[in-house]
């Protein structure tokens, strides 16, 4: 297969000045996320004057890593950002220069809503009217841009019912804190009726970056915008770090093996960590077993329930690529996280040409097209 027919486990939009004003409930307006020119930079507030997220940037200078890497800035304007962020029609042009066939489209701004310190009803309130634009986006073109909505788990059952309403509206799944708090862990069985629900549609859960939950232990994702790379660079572990508590905390509580049809997808964590942390979760599992209370059934290990219920998303990581045999053929797929400046678009297929050029060719179609195809029910 050349790499001319790809699919992006990992791609987004970049959210309109006027999300929040024309769809947020009427009693949350004067709290709804909200973006002001600051003199430099458009920067997203909500809830009076808190930033949203690392900055509040609009993040989003698709192609300038490669066109023009001198004139890439943390100051950025709305009016910079592609068509295609934002525009269903604009985006399928910019597809098809990528040769993309196919997106799991996540929202960008949102993500950042769980690791800040909003209450509960807020943090529903702002997430609702971003599920309601991202079916109206995907709408369209629904065989090609599957939508995830966001879900606020705080309270379970209200959980469920916006992930009801997601699927109702065509979205394709959802995403969900990838950590909820240390005193409400995924091992615990009030996240019972998300599982079964998860397990009875067959759509795949996901945790994206910047999701961790605000509380004790999880502090807001906020950089200065002075030495922005060394943050960068350190704190790039920490979401990888929040989400493989949860991981582990979903196949050590018995998630996957009481509810075999939950599938995980991480998404822009890269891979390179996991064969080392799959590695020290079954030789922890197999030294310390007497001091834990879950012990598997048929023999299995911990990472026998990742390779059956866990899957992973990489963008550039030659590392992760050469152990792709311990992190599993099966359980890997790529993302371009298009129009994010960080992203591969227009170049994914060079890209890609460089990283696999030592793949067998049966192998890179799983990991750009097949297993995302099969994840996130592609045609």
């Amino acid at each position: 297969m050349s790499l001319d027919k790809l699919i992006s486990a990992d791609s987004h939009v970049i959210e309109p000045p006027d999300l929040w004003t024309n769809r947020i409930d009427a009693e949350y307006k004067d709290r709804a996320p909200r973006l002001v020119w600051t003199g430099n930079t458009h920067t997203w507030f909500l809830d009076g004057d808190m930033p949203a997220g690392p900055g509040g940037e609009v993040l989003s200078e698709a192609g300038k890593r490669y066109d023009d890497p001198d004139s890439m800035s943390i100051d950025s304007s709305f009016e910079d950002v592609r068509q295609g962020a934002y525009d269903p029609h604009a985006r399928l042009e910019d597809l098809e220069v990528d040769g993309v066939v196919g997106e799991v489209v996540i929202p960008t701004v949102p993500t950042r809503f769980y690791s800040l310190p909003l209450d509960s009803e807020l943090l529903s309130a702002c997430l609702r009217p971003m599920n309601d634009w991202m079916a109206d986006f995907c709408r369209p073109y629904p065989a090609v841009l599957k939508g995830l909505g966001l879900i606020n788990v705080d309270d379970v059952e209200d959980g469920v019912k916006e992930y009801d309403r997601c699927m109702n509206m065509g979205l394709e799944s959802v995403l969900i804190t990838s950590f909820p708090g240390e005193d409400k862990q995924y091992y615990l069985p009030e996240y019972r009726p998300l599982w079964e629900r998860a397990q009875d549609t067959g759509r795949p859960l996901v945790f994206h970056t910047t999701t961790q939950r605000y509380g004790p232990g999880s502090p807001p994702t906020v950089f200065a915008r002075t030495g922005f790379g060394v943050q960068g660079a350190a704190s790039g572990f920490d979401p990888v770090n929040w989400a493989l508590r949860s991981v582990s905390a979903m196949i050590f509580g018995r998630v996957f093996e009481c509810y075999p049809g939950v599938k995980l997808a991480l998404v822009e964590f890269e891979m390179g960590w996991a064969p080392y942390y799959l590695e020290r979760m079954d030789r922890n599992y197999s030294d310390l077993r007497y001091t834990q209370e879950a012990h598997f059934k048929d023999g299995k290990k911990p990472s026998d329930f990742w390779h059956s219920n866990v899957f992973v998303n990489f963008s550039e990581d030659l590392i992760g690529m050469t152990h792709r045999d311990l992190i599993g053929i099966d359980n890997i797929m790529w993302g371009s996280d298009y129009p994010h400046r960080e992203s591969t678009w227009p170049r994914s297929q060079q890209v890609l040409s460089e990283i696999l050029k030592d793949i067998p060719e049966e192998e890179q179609t799983r990991f750009v097209y097949s297993n995302a195809a099969k994840l996130f029910n592609f045609d």
